[in-house]
């Protein structure tokens, strides 16, 4: 059967589909990751095919597609310690304990904080923020502000002193320190992150309707009623825009 890449073409494919991934577009990444998985099984490539598979496990947690992981979940589970290396078991963990959450299995914060102690000697900085990352939407999600602002302090330093964190973690990490922190009504600190993620040119594209939704909220508290609707109707219009 004629293969759909060669090793070398399977491999850039796979670069490609990572480096989209880290910017934020999972439009163009997800079709690659797909593409990569096919390509790797047509050539037994069991190492690329488990670890292309989790990448498109996070992709279906970024974009709330919770429901599809169960078949890509049970499909990695038996392949996962034979083929998958040390940082591509902790990311399927991490995508085990969101499908896990969306199912009320379990107990997320205990899921959640002993994954963060398992990498804490590991230098994967960029996972270490996608479980914390999770851990604080968490914690958003269910209003437990003062869980998620002495866990915001404890990994503040993650983004501010590594230059190598990904666009999309060091956004969203803001994203919902920006939540948290409006619940709390600390609204000198929600202005401080808004100004922060557009100075230091965060925001990303595919979800840069979060940060009109942030301008509308906080305005909202501490301006006009009518310029925070100018903001919601904003993101209404980029929502539209890209469908």
């Amino acid at each position: 059967m004629e293969k759909l890449f060669t090793r070398a073409q399977q491999q850039q494919q796979f670069e490609l589909a990572q480096q989209a991934f880290e910017r934020g577009d999972y439009d163009a990444a997800e079709p690659l990751f797909r593409l990569v998985i096919e390509s790797s099984f047509q050539h037994n490539d069991l190492d690329t095919y488990v670890s292309a598979i989790v990448w498109l496990e996070r992709i279906l947690v970024n974009t709330s597609r919770i429901a599809e992981l169960h078949q890509y979940i049970i499909l990695v589970n038996p392949l996962i310690d034979r083929y998958g290396y040390e940082e591509i078991k902790e990311r399927h963990e991490l995508n085990k304990i969101i499908f896990n959450i969306y199912n009320r299995i379990g107990k997320p914060v205990e899921a959640y904080e002993k994954l963060l102690a398992d990498l804490s000697t590991k230098n994967y900085t960029d996972l270490k923020c996608a479980v914390a990352n999770n851990l604080m939407y968490y914690f958003v999600d269910t209003k437990k502000y003062d869980e998620g602002l002495r866990l915001h302090y404890q990994i503040r330093a993650l983004y501010e002193k590594n230059t190598d964190v990904g666009q999309m973690a060091r956004y969203m990490f803001w994203i919902y320190s920006f939540e948290l922190f409006y619940l709390n009504k600390d609204y000198a600190e929600c202005r401080a992150i808004l100004m922060l993620l557009q100075q230091q040119d965060m925001i990303v594209e595919s979800f840069h309707f979060m940060y009109p939704i942030c301008q509308g909220l906080l305005e909202s508290q501490i301006g006009s009623l009518e310029k925070a609707f100018s903001y919601f109707d904003m993101r209404q219009k980029s929502i539209v825009g890209k469908s």
